[in-house]
Protein backbone atom coordinates (compact mmCIF):
# COMPACT_ATOMS: atom_id res chain seq x y z
CA UNK A 1 0.00 0.00 0.00
CA UNK A 2 1.41 3.78 -0.59
CA UNK A 3 1.91 5.84 1.60
CA UNK A 4 -0.64 9.40 1.59
CA UNK A 5 0.68 12.51 3.30
CA UNK A 6 -1.56 14.76 4.73
CA UNK A 7 -1.65 18.39 6.04
CA UNK A 8 -2.19 18.78 10.03
CA UNK A 9 -5.45 20.08 8.77
CA UNK A 10 -6.09 16.37 7.49
CA UNK A 11 -5.90 17.75 3.80
CA UNK A 12 -4.48 14.88 1.58
CA UNK A 13 -1.46 16.79 -0.03
CA UNK A 14 0.46 14.07 -2.01
CA UNK A 15 -1.44 11.40 -3.88
CA UNK A 16 0.91 8.78 -4.86
CA UNK A 17 -0.62 8.22 -7.56
CA UNK A 18 -0.05 11.44 -9.06
CA UNK A 19 0.63 11.73 -12.57
CA UNK A 20 3.54 13.48 -14.59
CA UNK A 21 2.55 16.92 -15.40
CA UNK A 22 0.72 18.22 -18.33
CA UNK A 23 1.44 21.14 -20.18
CA UNK A 24 -0.73 23.64 -22.32
CA UNK A 25 0.13 27.74 -23.80
CA UNK A 26 -1.81 29.39 -25.56
CA UNK A 27 -1.92 31.18 -29.01
CA UNK A 28 -1.79 35.09 -28.52
CA UNK A 29 -4.59 36.03 -27.60
CA UNK A 30 -5.27 40.32 -27.31
CA UNK A 31 -6.23 42.53 -24.77
CA UNK A 32 -9.55 43.78 -26.21
CA UNK A 33 -11.37 46.89 -25.65
CA UNK A 34 -14.57 45.62 -23.72
CA UNK A 35 -14.37 43.42 -20.94
CA UNK A 36 -15.20 39.76 -21.42
CA UNK A 37 -19.03 38.17 -20.65
CA UNK A 38 -19.82 35.74 -18.71
CA UNK A 39 -19.64 33.43 -21.25
CA UNK A 40 -16.12 34.70 -23.29
CA UNK A 41 -12.56 34.24 -22.59
CA UNK A 42 -9.00 33.20 -23.51
CA UNK A 43 -8.77 29.98 -22.27
CA UNK A 44 -10.88 26.97 -20.07
CA UNK A 45 -9.30 23.96 -18.45
CA UNK A 46 -12.41 21.53 -17.22
CA UNK A 47 -12.42 18.31 -15.78
CA UNK A 48 -15.80 16.73 -17.72
CA UNK A 49 -18.17 15.83 -16.04
CA UNK A 50 -18.05 11.99 -16.13
CA UNK A 51 -14.22 12.04 -14.87
CA UNK A 52 -12.60 10.03 -11.69
CA UNK A 53 -9.53 11.88 -11.25
CA UNK A 54 -9.13 15.34 -9.59
CA UNK A 55 -7.44 18.00 -11.86
CA UNK A 56 -3.99 20.06 -9.11
CA UNK A 57 -3.26 23.02 -11.09
CA UNK A 58 0.40 23.85 -10.29
CA UNK A 59 1.41 26.72 -12.36
CA UNK A 60 -0.70 29.41 -14.54
CA UNK A 61 2.04 32.20 -16.28
CA UNK A 62 0.76 34.88 -18.06
CA UNK A 63 3.32 36.95 -20.87
CA UNK A 64 2.13 40.07 -21.81
CA UNK A 65 3.35 42.46 -24.09
CA UNK A 66 2.88 45.88 -25.66
CA UNK A 67 3.01 45.40 -29.64
CA UNK A 68 3.12 49.13 -30.48
CA UNK A 69 4.09 52.27 -28.97
CA UNK A 70 0.93 54.08 -28.06
CA UNK A 71 -0.80 55.45 -25.05
CA UNK A 72 -2.21 52.50 -23.32
CA UNK A 73 -3.89 54.28 -20.28
CA UNK A 74 -5.55 50.88 -19.05
CA UNK A 75 -4.66 48.23 -17.34
CA UNK A 76 -6.99 45.38 -17.57
CA UNK A 77 -6.99 42.40 -15.22
CA UNK A 78 -6.73 39.06 -17.05
CA UNK A 79 -8.65 36.76 -14.46
CA UNK A 80 -8.32 33.15 -13.48
CA UNK A 81 -11.83 32.28 -11.95
CA UNK A 82 -13.59 29.32 -10.86
CA UNK A 83 -16.66 27.81 -13.19
CA UNK A 84 -18.90 24.69 -13.79
CA UNK A 85 -20.72 23.34 -15.84
CA UNK A 86 -23.08 20.50 -16.43
CA UNK A 87 -21.95 19.77 -19.79
CA UNK A 88 -18.35 18.99 -21.12
CA UNK A 89 -17.08 21.77 -23.87
CA UNK A 90 -17.67 20.37 -27.52
CA UNK A 91 -15.16 22.88 -28.89
CA UNK A 92 -11.45 22.41 -30.62
CA UNK A 93 -9.57 21.12 -27.98
CA UNK A 94 -5.77 22.35 -27.50
CA UNK A 95 -3.99 19.05 -27.20
CA UNK A 96 -1.50 19.12 -23.19
CA UNK A 97 1.91 18.30 -24.31
CA UNK A 98 3.40 15.23 -22.05
CA UNK A 99 7.04 15.03 -20.46
CA UNK A 100 7.14 11.35 -22.04
CA UNK A 101 5.17 10.72 -25.33
CA UNK A 102 4.42 7.21 -23.74
CA UNK A 103 2.46 9.08 -20.94
CA UNK A 104 -1.80 8.74 -21.11
CA UNK A 105 -3.30 11.47 -22.66
CA UNK A 106 -4.13 14.34 -20.26
CA UNK A 107 -8.36 14.03 -19.22
CA UNK A 108 -8.38 17.48 -18.44
CA UNK A 109 -10.21 18.97 -21.36
CA UNK A 110 -8.67 22.45 -22.79
CA UNK A 111 -10.08 24.76 -24.89
CA UNK A 112 -10.18 28.65 -26.38
CA UNK A 113 -14.12 28.56 -26.28
CA UNK A 114 -16.98 27.61 -24.44
CA UNK A 115 -18.86 26.22 -26.95
CA UNK A 116 -21.03 23.36 -25.64
CA UNK A 117 -20.10 24.85 -21.72
CA UNK A 118 -23.21 25.70 -19.50
CA UNK A 119 -20.94 27.40 -17.51
CA UNK A 120 -21.60 28.71 -13.98
CA UNK A 121 -19.19 31.51 -12.91
CA UNK A 122 -17.48 31.29 -9.46
CA UNK A 123 -14.89 32.93 -7.60
CA UNK A 124 -11.79 34.70 -9.32
CA UNK A 125 -8.54 33.06 -7.98
CA UNK A 126 -5.81 35.26 -9.31
CA UNK A 127 -5.67 38.06 -11.89
CA UNK A 128 -2.63 39.43 -13.98
CA UNK A 129 -2.20 42.93 -15.15
CA UNK A 130 -1.57 44.21 -18.21
CA UNK A 131 1.55 47.38 -18.39
CA UNK A 132 0.74 50.32 -19.19
CA UNK A 133 2.91 52.13 -21.98
CA UNK A 134 4.03 55.42 -20.72
CA UNK A 135 4.12 57.39 -23.92
CA UNK A 136 3.59 57.09 -27.66
CA UNK A 137 6.85 57.51 -28.77
CA UNK A 138 8.28 54.90 -26.45
CA UNK A 139 10.79 52.60 -27.94
CA UNK A 140 10.64 48.94 -28.06
CA UNK A 141 8.47 46.50 -25.99
CA UNK A 142 7.45 45.39 -22.85
CA UNK A 143 6.70 41.85 -21.42
CA UNK A 144 6.31 41.17 -18.11
CA UNK A 145 5.88 37.23 -16.49
CA UNK A 146 3.58 36.89 -14.25
CA UNK A 147 3.22 33.85 -12.37
CA UNK A 148 0.25 32.24 -10.31
CA UNK A 149 2.13 29.03 -8.41
CA UNK A 150 -0.02 27.86 -5.77
CA UNK A 151 1.74 25.76 -2.77
CA UNK A 152 0.80 22.37 -1.81
CA UNK A 153 -1.96 24.22 0.96
CA UNK A 154 -2.98 26.58 -1.78
CA UNK A 155 -3.27 24.26 -4.92
CA UNK A 156 -6.51 24.80 -6.75
CA UNK A 157 -8.35 21.14 -7.40
CA UNK A 158 -10.90 20.65 -10.04
CA UNK A 159 -12.97 18.10 -9.16
CA UNK A 160 -15.59 16.64 -11.84
CA UNK A 161 -17.44 19.22 -13.52
CA UNK A 162 -15.09 22.18 -12.78
CA UNK A 163 -12.82 23.45 -14.45
CA UNK A 164 -11.24 27.53 -14.46
CA UNK A 165 -11.56 30.27 -17.30
CA UNK A 166 -8.91 33.02 -17.98
CA UNK A 167 -10.85 35.86 -19.14
CA UNK A 168 -9.86 39.77 -19.33
CA UNK A 169 -12.09 41.01 -16.61
CA UNK A 170 -11.63 44.69 -16.97
CA UNK A 171 -12.17 47.19 -20.91
CA UNK A 172 -8.47 47.46 -22.39
CA UNK A 173 -8.95 50.70 -25.20
CA UNK A 174 -10.34 50.70 -29.02
CA UNK A 175 -6.34 50.98 -29.80
CA UNK A 176 -4.66 48.29 -28.02
CA UNK A 177 -2.39 46.48 -29.35
CA UNK A 178 -1.49 44.16 -26.25
CA UNK A 179 -0.99 40.75 -26.52
CA UNK A 180 -0.42 37.62 -24.20
CA UNK A 181 0.49 33.94 -24.01
CA UNK A 182 -0.92 32.01 -21.19
CA UNK A 183 0.65 28.43 -20.05
CA UNK A 184 -0.71 26.21 -17.96
CA UNK A 185 1.04 23.31 -16.06
CA UNK A 186 -1.57 20.51 -14.25
CA UNK A 187 -1.26 16.96 -12.83
CA UNK A 188 -4.20 14.95 -12.57
CA UNK A 189 -4.71 12.05 -9.58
Amino acid sequence: MDTVLYSSSGKEIYPPNLARPKYIVSNKVAVVAAAHSATEGYLWIFNPIASTKKVAIRRIVCRIATVTALVLLTAPRISVERMTSVTDPSGAMVTAAKIETAEIAASALVTAVSTGLTAVAGAVITAFLCPTAMTAVGAGTVVVDQNFIPNISEEIILAAGEGLVIRQADAGTTADTRIAIIDIVWEEY
